[in-house]
């Protein structure tokens, strides 16, 4: 099978620590669009190994803000405290090798899965103002030196920067009618002192009028453990505050960001077969739950071909 996927993504709202969805401060707007290319190859009757490689660019916008008062009105002492935190990277984001044994094919179908996904050379995230400070009172008390415009880093990243081992159970059934059912349960092995996870899918689709399938579903994932410390995270008390009524440091709300992090999402697409071997997938998921993540809007267009290679 090969494939090409689109996603653009995007969110105004975001999820913290033990907070229901808020927005983002300062007018936050974050955007990423996504093209992948897949690969899948059957090796034999149930053994199929998987590539994906993605190309993204991620944005992240918003108002400027001055957290320093000044004191004076010379134009260039307010230009060297401005803090932007809009942001933009592209680049290869993590390549996916995978590997796929399917073990039972009646009553219903059950496959084990494991994917290696390994960052392509990007920067991982870090707090606002990079990996230090690394706690709440050393920021407070050198806030002249973290709070500067050519420290902002913020964590528009193309991925965590670390590697990943997925280890997947499936399992599914397909109805006389075109009913089909599928779940999934797994672990996420997460190197380099990042969060391990569990996760679990539950899908849900319906064929209709020979070349269409409608489905829908939801994505759990729950970190296990908790991950390193990469900075601290500056968000905002009350993230509806205008940037000129800041006055200084007392709307900041000051988070220890580990690498870690817990979500929930729903979603569901069309499926359409341009023929026997060819379709294309139009699909919708978002962000409904979580921490430590944005609440994302994803529109996915994705064009599938099988090919016989031997």
């Amino acid at each position: 099978m090969l494939g090409s996927r689109v996603q653009y993504q995007f969110a105004n709202d975001e999820f913290l620590d033990a907070r229901s969805e808020q927005t983002f401060p300062l007018n936050g707007f974050f955007q990423s669009t996504i093209l992948e290319l897949q690969g899948r190859l059957g090796l034999a009757r149930g053994v199929d190994v998987e590539l994906e490689l993605p190309l993204k660019t991620v944005s992240y916008s918003s108002d400027p803000v001055i957290l320093q008062p000044t004191g004076e009105a010379d134009a260039d002492v307010f230009q060297e405290n401005v803090i932007d935190l809009s942001q933009e990277r592209t680049g290869f984001a993590d390549l996916k090798l995978g590997f796929r044994y399917q073990f039972l094919f009646q009553p219903f179908a059950m496959s084990f899965q494991t994917i290696l996904e390994v960052p392509l050379g990007y920067d991982g995230p870090a707090g606002t103002f990079g990996e230090r400070p690394r706690t709440d009172e050393e920021f407070l008390e050198n806030v002249g030196r973290f709070v500067r415009p050519e420290n902002v880093q913020d964590d528009v990243t193309l991925g965590d920067g670390q590697m990943n081992i997925r280890l997947r159970l499936h399992a599914g059934h397909v109805t006389p009618f075109g009913l089909f059912v599928r779940g999934m349960g797994g672990y996420v092995i997460r190197l380099d002192r990042a969060g391990d996870e569990m996760e679990a899918e539950l899908r849900l689709g319906q064929a209709f009028a020979r070349r269409w399938l409608l489905y829908f579903g939801g994505f759990l994932s729950m970190a296990v453990e908790k991950g390193r410390v990469i900075g601290i995270s500056v968000a905002a008390q009350d993230p509806t505050l205008p940037a000129a009524d800041y006055g200084g440091t007392f709307n900041l709300l000051l988070r220890e960001l580990r690498l870690e992090r817990d979500l929930a999402s729903i979603g569901g697409g069309l499926i359409y077969r341009l023929s026997p071997k060819a379709e294309i997938n139009l699909n919708y998921e978002r962000i409904v739950w979580g921490r430590n993540v944005s609440a994302v809007h994803a529109l996915g267009l994705t064009v599938a071909t099988r090919q016989d290679v031997f």
